[in-house]
C-alpha cells in the first residue's frame, strides 16, 4: 500500500499532462500498474488494439506438451534468441 501512496504525485502529474494538457507521455513515464513495476508497453499490431501492456514470456514445450523452458522477455515481438 505504501508503494501506491508514494506514486500519487507521479500519477497526478502524468494524468494532468495526458488528459488536461493533452500532451503525449513517453512509455517510460507512463504508470501501467500500481503494483507491478516491471510492466511494458507491447506493440503487436493486433487488430483492434494499438498497444497492450503486461509482461511477455517465452514458453517452449515438447511434442507431448511438457514445458521445458520458460523465461520472461522484454519485448515478446522480438523473440529470436531468447533466454
Amino acid at each position: 500500500m505504501n508503494n501506491v501512496i508514494e506514486q500519487i504525485p507521479s500519477i497526478i502529474t502524468v494524468a494532468h499532462s495526458r488528459i488536461i494538457s493533452e500532451n503525449k507521455v513517453s512509455n517510460e513515464k507512463k504508470i501501467l500498474s500500481l503494483y507491478e513495476k516491471d510492466v511494458h508497453v507491447i506493440k503487436r499490431g493486433k487488430f483492434g488494439a494499438h498497444v497492450e501492456f503486461g509482461n511477455g514470456y517465452y514458453l517452449a514445450e515438447q511434442h507431448d506438451g511438457l514445458i521445458i523452458l520458460i523465461c520472461a522477455v522484454d519485448n515478446p515481438c522480438l523473440i529470436k534468441n531468447v533466454c
